[in-house]
C-alpha cells in the first residue's frame, strides 16, 4: 500500500479545516445568541409559572366560594322546608277544625 493513497497533503488538510472549522468569534457569537434565547425562554416560563399559580389561587377561591354558596343555599332550603312543613301542619289543623265546626 502506498503512503500517497492514505495521506492527505498539508494543503488538503488546511483546506478542509478552513472549510469546516468554526472560528472562536463565530462560536462566541453563537453562544451569546443561544444564551440570550435561553434567558428569554426561561423568563417566559417563569411568567407562565406565575400565571398558573395565580390561576390556581383563583380557582381555589372560586371553589371555596362555590361551596360556601352551595352550603348556604342548602341551609335555606332546609329552613324553607321546615316552614312549609309547619304551615302544612297548621293548614291541616285548620281543616280539621273547620270540618268539626
Amino acid at each position: 500500500m502506498s503512503d500517497q493513497n492514505n495521506n492527505a497533503t498539508t494543503g488538503e488538510v488546511l483546506d478542509f479545516l478552513k472549510e469546516h472549522m468554526v472560528m472562536r468569534e463565530d462560536f462566541e457569537e453563537f453562544k451569546t445568541n443561544t444564551d440570550k434565547k435561553f434567558d428569554s425562554i426561561e423568563a417566559r416560563l417563569f411568567e407562565i409559572q406565575n400565571e398558573l399559580q395565580d390561576i390556581r389561587k383563583s380557582l381555589e377561591a372560586l371553589e371555596r366560594r362555590t361551596k360556601e354558596d352551595a352550603d348556604a343555599v342548602s341551609q335555606d332550603i332546609i329552613e324553607l322546608r321546615k316552614r312549609v312543613d309547619f304551615l302544612e301542619a297548621q293548614v291541616q289543623q285548620l281543616q280539621t277544625a273547620a270540618v268539626k265546626a
